[in-house]
């Protein structure tokens, strides 16, 4: 994931943003473009999910007329090896990999025998990488914590003048190798990976509990995995392996189960169309707790996400990500939801506390898709995150928001509704602007009839921090202070916004109250977050049908209408 953030209620500059990657992308090449131009679109037939096409970048001819590139780099961000991550060289050229990213990766040879790659020990942020290729040949590799052989992280270093066809997909497994049913792990087999490589489509992999010390890889499709105690069964990365689950494959639900102590994440779902986690926790994960990433037609429900340094649930990257998530709970994370370039999400009837910041909807260059629109934050309890001792990123930028409840930073039409929020240092709600490589403007957000309060001295309930306004509006809402003042008169949803003759930076925000976070608290590590209370089950977790996590199936259709303020 790199990831997320956003720098919200202050206007921080791109520097302080660390975004999560960009793209989780089939490794599909389109014509092939000379360094810094774009190539026609490929005339292969659209993905069902959004993917980036990955376009072969040529360096044989350097544009100075020298016989080549001496050097050509390749930055790694958080799931995504750039712009260059398939190029063309001749033999000779030193190709420098640097991670540009917040989170850790790898590079994998997808032929072992071709050495020119590095392991996570020795590739985390800010390292670089370098590796002359000599042989004419095709280099092709991935990074193992955020994609797999043909998905997600994927690139190559093609040398000289031959053909390069991109490899191939793993092949489907056997059909008539495949279990229905349940499969029961470890009474059928006996871990949950040779599970998930053995099930059909929608079969059950249903596990005992017990501790199983594993990172499981899913890439069969339609299937269910299911702990038959949420509390009791529990995937545990002793701080060494990456994820907990990592999913490559449409319509996977994930159900009563706990993953803790993975160096990245206890739940991950990248480049996938549907997908489900229901009463899953995730604890003290390296990243995030649940996250989806370029991945439509999705719903989290019933989990529980805490002491994670980037967010305890995430979407990200998808235009109409057709998601929800709801009565949820996310505590002791830097931040308890963060949605970069996730547009169409509902975040509805859940608990947010005691993170360093709530609910943040963000804009970033770093992913595709900004900005962030059509979120609907609604009947969500938002309490006390303003905890110096959650989780911490290695990012200060990300503390531009601590101790702020819901914040919006260049979010458009989005929605703020009826949700009570209490206990905040700097601000309850606020909506701004973030500024990275392109500037991201908040416009057209309405924060209507939500109840705040409880805001410490020297912050305020609601903020708008603009050099414009951008015709957010504020109505019906139950508040003391704000910024500027008389929010709902100088910015009204009905008449003129901001009203005329009104004065919208009276009581303004100071900026420089947020850009500088070296005062903030330094947070506990995410390996030292204390450990959560037990989790509602789920029901009849041992009987309940196998339903796959189809789009039309997921997600689930709330009736906002009827939701109200959760009031204490």
């Amino acid at each position: 994931m790199c990831r997320r953030m956003f720098a919200p209620v202050a206007l921080v500059c791109a520097a302080l943003l660390s975004a999560c990657g960009a793209d989780a992308a089939d490794l599909v090449v389109a014509p092939t473009a000379a360094p810094g131009e774009t190539a026609a679109p490929p005339t292969a037939p659209p993905p069902t999910v959004q993917r980036a096409v990955l376009t072969l970048v040529d360096f044989r001819d350097a544009p100075d007329g020298e016989e080549n590139y001496p050097e050509v780099p390749v930055e790694a961000s958080d799931n995504v090896f750039g712009a260059n991550a398939v190029i063309r060289v001749r033999p000779g050229t030193e190709v420098i990999w640097t991670n540009v990213g917040r989170n850790d990766h790898n590079i994998i040879p997808l032929e072992p025998s071709k050495g020119f790659g590095v392991g996570q020990s020795a590739f985390k942020p800010g390292d670089v990488h370098e590796f002359e290729f000599d042989e004419p040949g095709v280099y092709e590799y991935f990074c193992d914590i955020h994609g797999s052989k043909d998905k997600g992280m994927v690139g190559a270093v093609v040398v000289g003048d031959g053909e390069y066809v991109p490899g191939q997909p793993t092949a489907a497994p056997d059909p008539d190798a495949l279990l229905a049913g349940t499969i029961r792990v470890p009474a059928d087999v006996a871990t949950i990976q040779e599970a998930v490589n053995r099930a059909a489509p929608e079969a059950l992999v249903l596990i005992a509990p017990g501790v199983y010390h594993e990172a499981v890889e899913v890439t069969n499709p339609r299937i269910v995995i299911r702990g038959e105690d949420r509390n009791a069964t529990v995937l545990d990365g002793e701080f060494e392996l990456t994820n907990g689950f990592k999913v490559l494959a449409n319509g996977v639900a994930i159900e009563n189960i706990t993953a803790r102590n993975y160096t990245a994440n206890g739940f991950f779902w990248t480049g996938v169309l549907g997908y489900r986690g229901s009463y899953i926790t995730a604890i003290n994960n390296g990243d995030y707790g649940v996250y989806a990433f370029d991945s439509t037609h999705g719903q989290f429900d019933n989990s529980y996400a805490s002491g994670s340094p980037d967010s305890g649930f995430y979407i990200g990257q998808c235009t109409e990500c057709d998601a929800v998530i709801t009565n949820v709970t996310a505590e002791h994370n830097q931040l308890g939801y963060s949605g970069t370039n996730a547009s169409e999400v509902i975040i509805a009837n859940s608990l947010w506390m005691n993170n360093r910041a709530g609910i943040v909807p963000n804009s970033l260059d770093s992913e595709k898709f900004p900005p962030v629109a059509r979120v609907h934050v609604i009947g969500n309890t938002v309490i006390d995150n303003d905890n110096g001792d959650a989780s911490r990123a290695n990012n200060q930028g990300f503390d531009a928001v601590f101790g702020v409840g819901i914040v919006a930073p260049g979010a458009i039409d989005s929605v703020i509704e009826r949700n009570y929020v209490s206990g905040h240092m700097r601000a309850g709600i606020a909506v701004a602007p973030n500024p990275d490589k392109n500037f991201w403007p908040a416009e057209r957000n309405r924060i209507i009839d939500n109840v705040v309060e409880n805001t410490d001295p020297g912050g305020v309930d609601l903020a708008v921090v603009a050099a414009e306004p951008g015709k957010n509006c504020f109505v019906g809402n139950t508040f003391t202070s704000s910024a500027p003042l008389n929010i709902e008169t100088v910015f009204p949803c009905d008449g003129e916004n901001p009203a005329v003759g009104s004065d919208v930076t009276a009581g303004a925000v100071d900026i420089n109250d947020y850009l500088d976070t070296s005062q903030n608290p330094p947070g506990l590590s995410y390996q030292d977050q204390p450990e959560p209370p037990a989790q509602p089950q789920m029901p009849d977790a041992l009987t309940a049908p196998a339903v796959p996590a189809d789009p039309g199936v997921v997600p689930l259709t709330l009736d906002l209408d009827a939701i109200t303020v959760p009031l204490p």
